[in-house]
């Protein structure tokens, strides 16, 4: 037998192979529990779907918007943009300035998708990166389409797949204090 077929087939498929049963052997070949190849094993380093509130426990600090980091624009003294999700599909937090808020819809999250929004915000001004940095993340919310979470990092996908944020859970965005 190749040794690619014996290493993703489970010990019973191989016992009832050895057996020759293989009426039982090769759907259970199916059910391996080896290493995955191609999208199925790219799912995994991507993150889980977020399909529910509970997904995103805790508070999560942006980390970049667009492919760019945000650590630049975060002043070394000030915390960085934040999101907070609650019960009943209300979301919170800082956009750079300003504090925002909004809704998540939980029924369509239930299929996969995540719409934030409409977001409102405080209408303090600031200093011009963190003001861009404001707007560009509220335009990412916004334009978000899905999500997933890896462990500790969240990423919010457009309607396209593309990624238009990154946040940390708990982590800071500023520069190292």
């Amino acid at each position: 037998m190749p040794r690619t077929l014996a290493r993703h087939m489970t010990h019973a498929a191989l016992v009832a192979l050895a057996l020759g049963t293989t009426t039982l052997a090769l759907p259970l070949a199916g059910c391996a529990s080896g290493p995955r190849s191609g999208s199925d094993a790219g799912a995994d380093r991507q993150g889980t779907p977020v399909t529910s509130l509970r997904d995103l426990n805790g508070a999560w600090t942006l980390q970049t918007v667009r492919g760019q980091s945000v650590a630049d624009a975060v002043p070394a003294d000030a915390r960085g943009p934040y999101l907070e999700f609650h019960e009943g599909g209300r979301m919170s937090g800082l956009a750079g300035v300003n504090r925002m808020f909004g809704t998540v819809d939980t029924e369509a999250m239930k299929a996969g998708t995540m719409r934030i929004g409409p977001v409102g915000r405080t209408m303090m001004a600031g200093p011009g990166p963190l003001m861009q940095l404001e707007e560009q993340f509220i335009n990412a919310l916004e334009a978000t389409a899905s999500a997933r979470v890896a462990g500790d990092t969240l990423r919010l996908l457009d309607a396209g797949g593309a990624e238009v944020a990154t946040l940390r859970r708990g982590a800071s965005a500023g520069r190292a204090r």
